[in-house]
């Protein structure tokens, strides 16, 4: 079972991942291949993690970030104590 806590952080992630992808005018499909996903599973990952539907592995998190031009503090969130 999903925490509220758990739910609140996927929800922001995933926020900040959107937002990030869409400031770098790229679609879901492009940040997926850039990421070393494949064709078939690129776009429907990066869905996944913008509907808050999973998280990705801590692997991947810098994948991300590395696509992104980012730092990976700027796609995990601060979560109050």
């Amino acid at each position: 079972m999903v925490t509220d806590r758990e739910k609140q952080f996927r929800e922001l992630f995933a926020a900040n991942l959107k937002d990030l992808r869409m400031q770098r005018g790229l679609t879901q499909k492009q940040l997926g291949l850039l990421c070393g996903w494949t064709e078939a599973s690129a776009e429907r990952t990066i869905q996944r993690i913008e509907y808050a539907q999973g998280l990705p592995g801590l692997v991947y998190v810098r994948e991300l970030a590395d696509a992104l031009k980012c730092k990976t503090d700027d796609l995990i969130p601060k979560m109050p104590k």
